[in-house]
């Protein structure tokens, strides 16, 4: 934390790490934190064994209105952390897992196209990325983009065999030898019985990729239920990081409905459904501004490289009102427009240079800087 001293920052910053919650993992776990398990491995001679606070990854950080709490996106653990900025002190809060035995989800970017179905005992992690808040009746809420991450650690080593004999799972040319992971495509693993309505291939949930860190509750080798990377949707939490509203499937249905065979498009080609089995869309950049007196949330796609918005100025009262995209989506053409939207700025009618109110967004692959007006009505 770096105080701000009649306008200009302190010369020392305060630093809380999470070494306190080092004796918390089962605790942690218990509550639906997420955490890899490469504990216990050798690699390279070296016994390797983590902590909760090596593991624990601060993603991006949203301040109340009144500068008293931080929140912070623990995007790989699928939780949030909760900064007192008066006594300085932390709390690590697990987000829960969403439910896809209600929604519509198309799981697999082998199925010819759009196959929206619903898998009973298939659940996302939030795992948000952007997070911002606003206010309500005087309470606070924090919104999150939920674009999921899984965990992939290298090490450098010569060449494969070398790899293999220092402890490593595979050889990559471009990023050394790995290490650990914790994603599988589900027909790789055993399903239990409760998935015998699957078919569990190409078709339906076997191409989807989920984690091996959850799933198997009773240790026996075969997964009673299956976490998926990030929830597809944004969503909004009170104070308590209690769920009051989620997109559910509107990123999938809204964008297969405009976008149709691009549907599920990766971020530089045009080959759509490509990110059915992986995060779908991937809401990642969100901001959140006013126009006329209501609450905006603007959710950017960072794979599909469109922007959803919504009216959350009743956060209990969620309403969708427009997506706009200006990528070129015509399946094997050359890619255009701006693409992947990374981060946003709104910008009120009040501080604007045109009297309008703008969204000016970071594009990461089209390397852009975009501007969009708000038109008032």
């Amino acid at each position: 934390m770096i105080a701000i001293e009649a306008g200009k920052p302190a010369e020392q910053a305060s630093m809380l790490g999470f070494s306190q919650f080092n004796d918390q993992q089962a605790e942690l776990e218990a509550q639906g934190v997420v955490f890899a398990n490469p504990t216990g491995r050798t690699i390279k001679g070296q016994l390797i064994n983590t902590t909760v606070a090596m593991d624990l990854e601060p993603e991006y950080v949203a301040v109340s209105a009144d500068s008293k709490t931080a929140y912070v996106s623990l995007q790989e653990n699928n939780a949030l952390a909760v900064l007192d900025l008066e006594n300085m002190t932390l709390e690590v809060r697990a987000l829960g897992f969403k439910d896809w035995g209600n929604l519509l989800i198309d799981a697999s970017d082998k199925d010819g196209g759009i196959n929206f179905q619903q898998y009973p005992g298939l659940y996302g992690m939030y795992q948000p990325d952007t997070i911002a808040t606003y206010q309500w009746q005087g309470a606070d809420f924090v919104v999150s983009a939920n674009e999921g991450d899984g965990r992939e650690y290298f090490f450098d080593s010569a060449d494969a065999a070398s790899c293999l004999a220092e402890g490593g799972l595979e050889f990559d040319e471009d990023d050394g030898c790995l290490a650990y992971i914790d994603e599988s495509r589900v027909e790789d693993l055993d399903l239990a019985d409760n998935f015998a309505y699957v078919n569990n291939d190409d078709d339906d949930i076997g191409r989807l990729l989920v984690t091996t860190v959850r799933g198997d509750a009773d240790m026996d080798g075969r997964y009673e239920q299956l976490y998926a990377y990030g929830a597809r949707s944004f969503s909004i939490w009170d104070a308590n990081t209690g769920l009051v509203y989620d997109s559910g499937d509107d990123v999938g249905r809204i964008t297969a409905a405009i976008h149709g065979s691009a549907f599920n498009n990766n971020e530089d080609e045009n080959e759509g459904d490509t990110r059915s089995d992986a995060k779908g869309a991937e809401p990642e950049a969100l901001a959140v501004g006013q126009v006329q007196g209501r609450t905006y949330a603007f959710v950017g796609l960072e794979r599909m490289s469109g922007i959803m918005v919504y009216d959350i100025t009743n956060p209990f009262d969620v309403k969708f009102k427009n997506y706009v995209s200006n990528r070129g989506l015509v399946e094997g053409a050359d890619i255009t427009g701006d693409l992947a939207p990374e981060g946003m700025r709104f910008i009120s009618a009040e501080h604007s240079p045109n009297g309008m109110p703008l969204l000016v967004v970071g594009n990461e692959i089209s390397g852009s800087v975009s501007v969009w007006q708000i038109d008032l009505k």
